[in-house]
Formats: C-alpha cells, sequence, structure tokens
C-alpha cells in the first residue's frame, strides 16, 4: 500500500470577464492566482487481483460519495487508462469553504489527478498508461482533467494564469513579471459572506451585454493601474458576476456597500469577489493589513489573512 498525503489550493479570480455566450456555456477571461488555503488529501492506493476498482470517501466526503468531483477525477481517470484491480480510499480535510468562488472543489480533483498520475504514469507501474514522457505533457492532462470539470485544468497547475473560453485555454500573461511585482507585496484578507451562491443561479442571472471593442489587454492593464495607485477610486468591475451575485445575496450586497465606505476613510487597497461568490477579498500592504482585518471583523463579517502563491 501507498500513502500520499496531497494539497489542494484555493484560487483567486482577480479578474472575470464574460465576452461570449455559447448554447451551453458562458465564455470567460479569467487571471487567477492561487493562495496560501488548502484543502487536505490523504490517498492510500493498493493492488489486488480483482478486475474491479474500488473507490471510498472518507472523512469530510463521507456523506457525499459520488456527488463531487474528487470521486469523478478518480472513476474518470482509472475509467479512461483501463485501470483495473486498484484499490483508493481518500480522505478529506476540508479548509476551503463550498459555494465561495474558491474553486475547491476543482482543485480537490485536481489533486486527486496528480496524485494517480504520479503513481500510475510516471513510475510506470501500469502498462495502460503509455509513456510517462507523452502522458505527462501538459496539454494532455489539460484535456484530461477538463473532462472532469471546467476549473479543473488550472488547478493541476496553478500559479499565475490566464484562462480563457470554458477554461480549456491556459497560458501565461505577457506581463507576467510586472503583474508578479504588483501582487507579490500584496497581503490578501479574505472575506466570507454567510450566502451560499450557486453558480448556475448566478449565471442565469447574469445578463451579457454585447462589447464589440473587448480587449482583455487593456482590462489587464486597468487591474495594474488600480494596483499601483490605490489612491484611485474604487473599482469592482473587475468581475461581471458581481451584479447578479449581489441580487442573490442580499449580505453580499452589504458588504460590496461598506467596502467603499471603508475605502474612503482608508484609500490603501483593492477589492474584488472570487469567482461567482460570495467570498471577497481585499489587497493591502502587510503593514496595514491588521489594522484593515479589525475594522473588516467589526463589520460582522468573518475574514483571515493569506497570501498569494505566485
Amino acid at each position: 500500500m501507498i500513502i500520499v498525503k496531497e494539497r489542494a489550493y484555493a484560487k483567486l479570480n482577480l479578474l472575470l470577464k464574460i465576452y461570449d455566450k455559447t448554447e451551453r456555456y458562458h465564455l470567460i477571461d479569467f487571471l487567477n492566482c492561487e493562495i496560501d488555503l488548502f484543502d487536505e488529501l490523504t490517498i492510500s492506493l493498493e493492488k489486488h487481483n480483482s478486475s474491479e476498482n474500488s473507490i471510498e470517501l472518507v472523512g469530510d466526503l463521507s456523506e457525499l460519495q459520488k456527488h463531487n468531483l474528487i470521486y469523478k477525477a478518480a472513476a474518470f481517470y482509472l475509467d479512461f487508462f483501463k485501470i483495473k484491480g486498484l484499490n483508493l480510499k481518500i480522505n478529506l480535510v476540508k479548509n476551503i469553504p463550498s459555494q465561495a468562488g474558491l474553486g475547491g472543489g476543482s482543485s480537490d480533483g485536481a489533486a486527486v489527478i496528480r496524485v494517480l498520475h504520479n503513481y500510475l504514469a510516471r513510475k510506470e507501474q501500469h502498462k495502460s498508461i503509455g509513456s510517462s514522457e507523452t502522458v505527462w505533457h501538459s496539454e494532455f492532462l489539460n484535456g484530461l482533467a477538463y473532462e472532469v470539470g471546467a476549473d479543473v485544468p488550472y488547478s493541476l497547475f496553478g500559479g499565475l494564469k490566464l484562462v480563457g473560453g470554458i477554461g480549456e485555454k491556459i497560458e501565461e500573461p505577457k506581463n507576467l513579471e510586472l503583474l508578479k511585482s504588483l501582487l507579490g507585496n500584496q497581503t490578501v484578507i479574505l472575506i466570507r459572506c454567510k450566502s451560499k451562491l450557486d453558480t448556475r443561479s448566478v449565471f442565469k442571472a447574469f445578463c451579457l451585454n454585447a462589447n464589440t471593442n473587448y480587449d482583455f489587454e487593456s482590462v489587464i492593464q486597468a487591474f495594474c493601474s488600480q494596483l499601483k495607485n490605490p489612491l484611485l477610486e474604487l473599482s469592482s468591475s473587475f468581475n461581471d458576476l458581481l451584479d447578479s451575485a449581489e441580487s442573490l445575496a442580499p449580505d453580499l450586497a452589504k458588504l460590496t456597500k461598506e467596502i467603499k465606505r471603508l475605502y474612503q476613510m482608508k484609500p490603501c487597497f483593492w477589492f474584488n469577489m472570487s469567482g461567482s461568490g460570495s467570498t471577497c477579498y481585499l489587497f493591502t500592504s502587510k503593514n496595514n493589513a491588521p489594522d484593515l482585518l479589525d475594522k473588516v471583523r467589526a463589520l460582522g463579517y468573518a475574514a483571515d489573512l493569506h497570501q498569494l502563491r505566485i
């Protein structure tokens, strides 16, 4: 038996701009970055002589079983490579809040794929996997992860990345070094609303306005300007889902108003909502972070300090 411990990191959508829609999906440009908040997975793998696989979920997963991305990722991976005779026991310690826009479920699914691929492909312990040099290629794994969930490909490798389309397009920003220099000194205050927002409901409430002049590079430049100069007027226009999320969660709408009032008193941070909500976050300096954290908590919100992983 092999036992592997793996971390699944939360992610922030620094930018989320919806530019088009197909019959089934909205097409979105993201700028994503991980933070130092993570779920903890312990996965035990044991081969046996049966022609069937066994997947057992325990811990914070015990009541979910087949209705989550961890089970889906494990089952899909084993089925895709026609792997038989493997017992998997997966234990999850859940630290990333669910339905919060932090990608916890997708990150958990990606962590399972990483563990299975390291065990079965890199160590070449199963002939059906093929050459590890071929199947460990990022494009191959991204395609595999996309079949599990749209946000899973990004979570496989993380980092500061542009994500496009339905989640399948992943690349480094052209101005990566500038972004790293601007974000490297930021402390994150993560603010959790009590509302749990269903992603489908938020997208259903969203109204897409056609914009023929849309240019994501211009949005990134505006984001950099905001980070360079915290005295600029506080803007929440970097997440297109904020208005629809506020319409479904009164406490989120209240939070954004209170944050804007707070900003007028202490203009030293940048504010946004991650994903479809309801988690929001502030960027501020390390020196200002404790005082600002106290002010946010005094408003009645659960909040904690975190760092970006760039």
